[in-house]
Parts: C-alpha cells; structure tokens; sequence
C-alpha cells in the first residue's frame, strides 16, 4: 500500500469530522458523535475523561454499562448517539443505520426511520437472508420441498419432524408459511 503524501493527509485531516461531545446520566459521561462513551468523574482506580470499553449484545448492537446510583445500567449506543445528536425519537419510529453495520453508530450513519422504511432499507443492501443462508437454519432447500410434498401427502407433521431430526413445529411453521415461504 503505498504512502500518503503530505498534500492527502492535510486535505483528509480538513474533511475529518471533528468528534463532539454530550453528557448523560446526570452529568457523570458524555457521549460522542462518533459512538464512543467517556466517564466524566473520578473513580476507584479511574479518571476523568477514560473512555469506557463498549461491547456487543446477542444481537450484535455495540451497548455500555454504566452505573446509575451504584447499580450497572446497559445502554445501547446507536439509540444513545441518536437522541443526544438527532433528537428525541418520534413516536412509532426506529433508528436507522445507514449502512447497515451495527458497529458504525456515528450520527451520519444514524436516522429515524418507520420499522417498514427500516426492513425495507435491509433488504434493499441485501442483508437479509433466508433458507440455508440462516446460521441457525437446520434445513436444505431440497429437504423443505421434500417436506412440502410430504405435508400434501397427509404425513403428520411428528413424524416429518422425526425423519428430518426438527420439532414438529418446525414442520407447522413451514406447513403455515410463517418459516420457508418463499419455496
């Protein structure tokens, strides 16, 4: 990768969005516009102005703890960074990432949205997936059509469930359409 001239460092440092900072939680952090979190007060083993290490929730949005008259509280920083810099979510309205990515919670890439917009804008970045695309998904494509012809022959869903190692529901879920519609 070749080096930057000095000429590209200076106009990229002038285009750099310059971080700002709000408080919170009684004063005691501030949150950035780029999604970071700092302590705003001295404690044990700790300082003024520490950045606090952010983590990730199961389902993958980047949150912080923080304490709140001594007891931990988990706050997610997308909806964080969104109030304090967009404003109060709108009733019957979502956050938005822009580009999709959960780790980015920047407020440019931050927007409310309705949760119609929301699923939309994912399917349009094509990320939603489905079928054996799914981490969890137990099935192939060929297994469910071989169930859906199984279902149409009368099978009861247990013993299609058996056969193909899944619940029965499993079975109902594709039998109802709520799981593998599309096929």
């Amino acid at each position: 990768m070749r080096r930057k001239s000095r000429m590209e460092v200076l106009m990229d440092l002038s285009t750099a969005n310059i971080e700002h900072w709000k408080p919170f939680g009684n004063g005691r952090y501030e949150i950035s516009s780029c999604g970071r979190v700092r302590r705003m007060y001295i404690g044990p083993h700790t300082f003024i102005g520490r950045i606090k290490q952010l983590q990730h929730n199961s389902a993958g949005y980047v949150h912080v703890t923080i304490s709140v008259d001594g007891a931990p509280k988990t706050l997610l920083v997308h909806q964080l960074v969104a109030e304090h810099f967009i404003g109060r979510r709108p009733e019957g309205m979502v956050i938005n990432h822009k580009d999709a990515n959960k780790n980015n919670n920047g407020v440019e890439n931050l927007e409310y949205v309705t949760p119609y917009e929301n699923v939309h804008h994912t399917i349009r970045l094509g990320r939603n997936v489905k079928g054996e695309a799914v981490p969890q998904s137990k099935l192939k494509l060929e297994e469910v059509k071989a169930i859906k012809h199984m279902l149409l022959d009368g099978i009861p869903c247990k013993i299609i469930g058996d056969m193909f190692k899944v619940t029965p529901q499993a079975i109902r879920l594709i039998k109802h359409r709520i799981n593998w519609a599309w096929v």
